[in-house]
């Protein structure tokens, strides 16, 4: 990348001489297998270094916007998983009709469309043209914010009983949440259909009607719950898919979370601010995939199976 760390962070106007003894103490005069020695040497700590720009521990800032980003996250998450499946279901009950060519139309809307596009059209028609919900921002001015308990400002809310406080921050969290949902929206209701469609003329489908099981336990049992298995493999991939996205949205909205904390540390050239980020990112891709397995396991009982006769 293009840039010296060390000016960046004392700015244009700052001696030489201070200059170089801030490369001293940030090791960047280093050889790159150096400089990673002494990151790991202090990641192994619990000590992630400190921000060039800032001057403050690159965990105490994180700790401060990660509470905020898994906020919106799981709010994009719920939305995501209620909106994903709903349309999906629907489109394969009602499959070759209007109703499915609306939801089928719908998903490749929300497939080619970018969320920053998506998130400044949402921002455009319900902040400006449709005033009825707010810009930027957690919290609106005015309102008292909840003591700060798990950082998630909707759930201190609920804790501390301060509906006024939720009710604002779920407002605040309905666009961007919305706009980083749409395209997993998109693409797990196509799934969803299509699992179905499959699995609805097989014959232990038609078995199952005929010993005179009711149409709901043979709808949700043995109809639904198989074909969510793909749908919820994906949703490792589709978490990432908001993580990364989380990037543009945050800044767009100006959400005080750990994607755009991380943005501006790639854009001033925070190296040990980028290298904490992109590691805690890393790590959740990897638990959230592990999950996912998991609920795969459960849903899909072949797949439990096939993996005991392999071992």
């Amino acid at each position: 990348m293009p840039g010296d760390p060390a000016r960046l962070a004392l700015g244009q106007r700052a001696p030489e001489d201070v200059v170089e003894r801030f490369r001293e103490t940030m090791h960047l005069n280093d050889p790159l297998p150096v400089q990673y020695f002494y990151w790991l040497k202090g990641f192994v700590q619990g000590d992630f270094g400190i921000s060039f720009i800032t001057r403050r521990p690159v965990l105490d800032e994180i700790k401060a916007a990660l509470p905020a980003t898994m906020e919106l996250i799981l709010f994009a998450l719920i939305i995501d998983i209620v909106l994903g499946q709903l349309i999906g279901i629907t489109a394969a009950k009602y499959s070759n009709t209007w109703i499915d060519n609306v939801a089928r139309v719908t998903a490749y809307v929300g497939i080619v469309i970018p969320s920053f596009v998506l998130a400044l059209f949402l921002m455009l028609l319900f902040c400006y043209v449709f005033p009825v919900l707010p810009t930027t921002g957690r919290l609106s001015g005015g309102i008292a914010p909840p003591p700060v308990l798990s950082g998630m400002m909707a759930l201190d809310s609920i804790i501390t009983g301060n509906v006024h406080a939720f009710v604002d921050t779920v407002k605040h969290m309905v666009l961007p949440a919305f706009a980083l949902a749409m395209g997993n929206i998109a693409q797990e209701s196509r799934i969803t259909r299509a699992s179905m469609i499959d699995r609805k003329g097989a014959d232990w489908i038609a078995f199952e009607r005929a010993n005179g099981i009711s149409e709901r336990l043979v709808f949700f049992k043995y109809l639904l719950r198989p074909s969510l298995a793909p749908t919820v493999s994906v949703m490792g991939p589709c978490f990432a898919y908001l993580v990364v996205n989380g990037f543009l949205v945050e800044v767009i909205f100006g959400w005080p979370g750990l994607a755009r904390y991380g943005m501006q540390s790639i854009l001033d050239k925070d190296l040990n601010a980028i290298t904490a980020v992109v590691l805690i990112l890393g790590a959740f891709f990897a638990i959230v995939n592990m999950l996912v397995d998991l609920v795969v396991g459960w849903l899909n009982p072949n797949m439990r199976i096939t993996a005991a006769r392999r071992r």
